[in-house]
Order: structure tokens, then C-alpha cells, then sequence
């Protein structure tokens, strides 16, 4: 791209009498990059402490579970027999009075998976006193387990609504042996522990949705705006990521830890040069539905910035310079290149200025005009394939019009369709190994990307990009890079 440019520039320089040129440069454009309405997905775990959770339902039920102090009157019923077709009693009924007390031992909540799991064992010692005046005491112990699962749900609010489920299974059913009988009371100890699996139930829910899921969501929410680096330097690329919307995908226990995964909808772009400002941060949205995404889209709309480009333009002008420069009709010319200017104008154009010093070095230029001095510009429409690295410059221009006849008769060659047809083959430049090379760094970046809490680790299999534009904010391709991974926020 650059010989043809330096050859148009230094023709219409070399158009000047030994006077300074100037042109007024042709107007600059402040238009953004064009939404594509890409987003991309991100995960956020968000760490939950469940610890909490099984202190306050240690806290909140009693040791003592209930106590048992009743009179029997038929603690050992009175035998029957069938005689003469009746039943007939050949022993009276044995009373007793029952005491005794159901205690709990230490709750344990815990989980794997996606449910809590609570454990709490019950014991019971039971006395059997002054059965019919014949036995003094009798006693027995019993023992439960009462186990409870719940599988997190979310409301819109953000609040945790648990599905608890709660059994439990005697290990040992209340009842003692009375006379050689077995007096079982297990029914009336089922109606007791019923009520107190009720009490950890809805203590268990109370304690799930006091914990503040909202504040740790609007934390990971307003970190989610942020600024990546994916190549350091030759250039610097970065990423910044604006989160739009959110959701729930699932939910992780590990012991006494809940992980709720978050899905962000987030629209992510990458730029070239100086590090962007982080994007700026918006209140947290309400709950999204179906987020989840199988995979991981992400939008790169590379931005090239002009400011990043005009020193690399500059750079490759004086390294021409150095070799020595002859231009058809005036010979060979010593070039000074102060400096390039680079901006969008207008009808997605690009304009470009070479501030230059141009001395012939002895030909009829050089006795007629002498030392051309000043900034000309181009302009001309970049333009690529879809999914196409090859870059063309096309439809490049002479700006600016002069009432001075050598300008005019080097603007009317080089527009001429010899000239043209020259130009376009020539300022055609496939940057395909560079870019490649930049991809390649990408690619690095994000397979294993550890910067504060992000985490990042995708493997990209597919990249398509679009159409090239020159925009106020600088050359804009957009790439969509397609594959597996995660890109997650660590924070707790």
C-alpha cells in the first residue's frame, strides 16, 4: 500500500514552485463502529456460604426435642381368648407410666451436586415406671436419623426459594419389653417428629433466602465491566467486556459452599493500540431466562486505531525514503517525511496526509520549481471480502482542488485510467501473515487467561470476520470467534 501512495503524495508535493502547499485537509467523521448485536456469553460464579445456614437452624432447635410424661392405662394390654364363640379376658390390662424425653444431636449441612444435604440424629430414652405394681422401671433407648435434601431455585428478586425435602428412619423404633411383650410407641413418636421436622423445614427455607444473594450478584455484575489484555505489545490488543443481561444457569454445593453460576450476556470488543477505558457501569438488570449457551461466541470487533497506525506509516515512508526515490518525469528526489496523518471523512473513506520535504536532485524539476514543501491528501475507500484478509484501497483520490497548473495537470495523470489501473493493482495488500500473527496471539491469550479474578481458557475453533469500515474510532473489522471454554469471574 504505501509505494503507490508515496508516488501519487510526492507527485502532487513535487507541484509547488518551491512554495509550501496547503491543502485544507478533507473533513474528519466521529462515526462509531456499527452494533452487530453479537453478545457474547461469560459465566460468573457467585460463592455462597452455607455455614450460616447451619448455624442459625443449630441455633433455632432445641436440644431437647419434646418429653414424655404419660399415664398408661393399657401399657401391657390383658390377654384374650375365644371360648363358648366370645372373647373372653384371662388377664386384666398392666398400666404403666411412661417417661422419658427425644433429644437431637449436632446438624450437619453440607452437599454435592446440586443439592444441600442436612443431617441431624435423634435419641430417645423412654421409662417404662410402675407397670402394674409389678415392675419397678423398665427402659429403653431409640434412635433416628432425620435427613433432609434441597434442590436452590431463584426468584426474580434474587431471593434463594429452596425445594426441601425431609425423611428420616428409625435405626431403632421406640419400644420396650414389658413382660415378655414388645410395647412399641412408635406411632406416637411419629406424630411428635413430624412437627419438628416441619419446624427445621421452614427453618431451613428462612435461613436460604436471608442470605443476600442480590448484593453478591450487583458485585460479580459491576466487575463484569472491565478491560482484558490479550496481547501485550507489537501492538497491544485489548478486550473490554460490558455486561447487558444476566441469568441463573445452575447451581454447585461443595461442602458448605453454594456456587451459583451466573450466565452474563455481555457485548465484547477488542481494540488495538492504547488501553480503552473500562466501559462504564449500569445498574443490575432483573433476572434473565435462558442465557445458557452451548459453547462460546465472542465478538471482537477489531479496532485499529489511526493513532496506532500513523507512526507505522511514517516508519515504513523513511525506510523508502532511505533507499533512494525517482518519480516517472522528475527523476530521483531526497525525501524528508515529518509526518502522517490518518482519519475517517466522509462516505466511509479513508484520508490520509504526508507532511514531506521534497528536493529533485537535479532535473528540469529541480531548476523549475525547486524545494516542495507542505501536506497533500488522499482519500480512498478500504474494502475486503467477507471472511477475506486481502485488503483493497480502492477509488484513491487527490483531495483538494489548486488554480496552479502544475497541480492540476498531476491530478489529471494520476486519476487518469492507466494510472488508476496501476494503483489499484499495486496498493492491493494482503496482510494475511500479519494478521494470522495477531490471531495467533489471541488464541494464546484466551486459552489461558489469569488476570486479577477473571479467569479465561477457550479454544477457538472457528473465526469469521466481516466487512472492513473506516470509522471515527478507527479501522473496524468485526471477528467472531467461535468455541469451547469458560470465561468466568473468581470472585467469591
Amino acid at each position: 500500500m504505501i509505494r503507490p501512495l508515496l508516488t501519487m503524495l510526492l507527485a502532487a508535493l513535487l507541484a509547488g514552485c518551491g512554495t509550501t502547499i496547503d491543502v485544507e485537509p478533507p473533513p474528519e467523521v466521529d462515526s462509531q463502529p456499527a452494533d452487530t448485536g453479537q453478545l457474547s456469553r461469560l459465566q460468573v460464579p457467585v460463592t455462597l456460604p452455607l455455614g450460616p445456614v447451619q448455624a442459625a437452624v443449630e441455633r433455632e432447635v432445641p436440644k431437647k426435642l419434646w418429653a414424655i410424661n404419660r399415664k398408661l392405662d393399657a401399657c401391657v394390654p390383658g390377654e384374650r381368648v375365644k371360648a363358648l364363640g366370645r372373647e373372653v379376658k384371662v388377664t386384666p390390662d398392666i398400666s404403666c407410666r411412661l417417661e422419658g424425653q427425644v433429644t437431637r444431636g449436632a446438624i450437619t449441612l453440607g452437599g454435592r451436586g446440586e443439592r444441600i444435604t442436612l443431617s441431624m440424629p435423634i435419641s430417645a430414652v423412654i421409662a417404662a415406671k410402675d407397670v402394674g405394681g409389678i415392675i419397678k422401671q423398665e427402659t429403653a433407648t431409640a434412635r433416628a436419623t432425620v435427613r433432609m435434601t434441597a434442590r436452590l431455585s431463584m426468584s426474580e428478586d434474587w431471593t434463594l426459594k429452596p425445594k426441601v425435602d425431609i425423611d428420616y428412619g428409625w435405626r431403632e423404633a421406640p419400644g420396650i419389653d414389658i413382660l415378655g411383650q414388645r410395647v412399641e410407641f412408635t406411632s406416637r413418636a411419629d406424630r411428635e417428629l413430624q412437627g419438628v421436622v416441619r419446624q427445621i423445614e421452614r427453618q431451613v427455607e428462612r435461613e436460604l433466602a436471608k442470605i443476600d444473594v442480590k448484593s453478591a450478584v450487583e458485585t460479580a455484575w459491576r466487575q463484569g465491566f472491565a478491560v482484558l489484555s490479550l496481547n501485550k505489545e507489537n501492538p497491544p490488543v485489548w478486550m473490554t467486556i460490558a455486561p447487558e443481561a444476566v441469568g441463573v444457569d445452575g447451581y454447585a454445593i461443595n461442602g458448605r459452599e453454594a456456587v451459583v453460576r451466573l450466565s452474563l450476556a455481555a457485548r465484547t470488543a477488542s481494540f488495538v493500540g492504547d488501553k480503552p477505558a473500562a466501559p462504564e457501569a449500569v445498574p443490575l438488570p432483573p433476572r434473565s431466562a435462558g442465557l445458557a449457551n452451548p459453547g462460546i461466541e465472542l465478538l471482537l470487533p477489531v479496532l485499529a486505531d489511526y493513532d496506532e497506525l500513523e507512526p507505522v506509516v511514517l516508519r515504513e515512508l523513511k525506510e523508502l525514503a532511505a533507499k533512494g526515490i525517482r518519480l516517472p518525469g522528475a527523476g530521483a528526489v531526497d525525501v524528508e517525511f515529518r509526518s502522517v496523518s490518518i482519519h475517517a471523512t466522509e462516505n466511509g473513506r479513508l484520508a490520509v496526509g504526508v507532511d514531506a520535504k521534497i528536493v529533485p536532485e537535479g532535473s528540469w524539476w529541480a531548476r523549475a520549481y525547486g524545494t516542495v514543501d507542505g501536506m497533500m491528501w488522499l482519500t480512498g475507500l478500504p474494502v475486503n471480502e467477507e471472511n477475506s484478509t486481502r485488503i483493497a484501497i480502492r477509488d484513491f483520490a487527490l483531495y483538494g482542488e489548486s488554480d496552479r497548473r502544475t497541480v492540476n495537470l498531476i491530478g489529471r495523470m494520476l486519476l487518469s485510467p492507466q494510472v488508476q489501473q496501476r494503483i489499484g493493482t499495486v496498493l492491493t495488500e494482503d496482510f494475511h501473515s500479519d494478521y494470522d500473527a495477531l490471531l495467533a496471539d489471541v488464541r494464546e491469550a484466551v486459552a489461558d487467561l489469569r488476570e486479577g479474578p477473571w479467569r479465561i481458557a477457550i479454544t477457538v475453533d472457528d473465526v469469521r470476520h466481516g466487512k472492513i469500515a473506516a470509522t471515527g474510532a478507527g479501522l473496524y473489522l468485526p471477528v467472531m470467534a467461535r468455541g469451547e471454554g469458560t470465561i468466568d469471574f473468581g470472585g467469591r
